[in-house]
């Protein structure tokens, strides 16, 4: 390709060799020339796993354990991944964050490489943890039994309620 004016190095994130050599107008051509550049166009990319045991309704009845971990392809390499959980503040995760907290949660999360492109838009995964059983109370009416030695001599009613404070 003859250069005529300045051109844009595009395409996939990675190292591209750059070769060049000058002729004059009497032909002499000089030794090839080569350069290397790194492009880097595009931001890391985050996932996430969820690990525990998943009981009804999609809820998870014991602590929740998230792994993140992230790629930049061939680009700059990822300088730290962030997470906010429950839009509390930004921490950079180091390593497995374990969750025990009973209800609902809401993890955002989101990459960074060494260029500062950052993943936008970031992130977010939900989930829920119930690990405390519900707790039922009976009441009978009438509530003092009606016979001699704590029995009922006539019909009872018995009335179940339940609490559960989580789900």
């Amino acid at each position: 390709m003859l250069y005529e004016s300045p051109f844009n190095l595009e395409g996939i994130d990675g190292q591209y060799n750059v070769e060049f050599y000058g002729v004059d107008y009497l032909g002499n051509q000089e030794e090839t020339n080569s350069e290397l550049y790194n492009l880097d166009n595009t931001a890391p990319t985050t996932t996430h796993v969820l690990i525990g045991n998943i009981g009804d309704n999609s809820w998870f009845d014991s602590y929740v354990t998230v792994e993140l971990s992230s790629s930049d392809g061939s680009g700059s390499g990822v300088l730290a991944i962030y997470y906010s959980r429950n839009a509390g503040p930004i921490t950079e995760y180091l390593g497995p964050i374990q969750i025990a907290l009973e209800g609902v949660h809401v993890l955002e999360y989101w990459a960074m490489d060494n260029l500062g492109l950052t993943e936008m838009p970031s992130k977010s995964t939900g989930f829920k943890i119930d690990t405390i059983a519900p707790v039922t109370t009976a009441t009978l009416t009438p509530s003092i039994p009606d016979g001699l030695a704590e029995w009922y001599v006539s019909p009872v009613d018995v009335t179940l309620s339940f609490t559960d404070v989580t789900s």
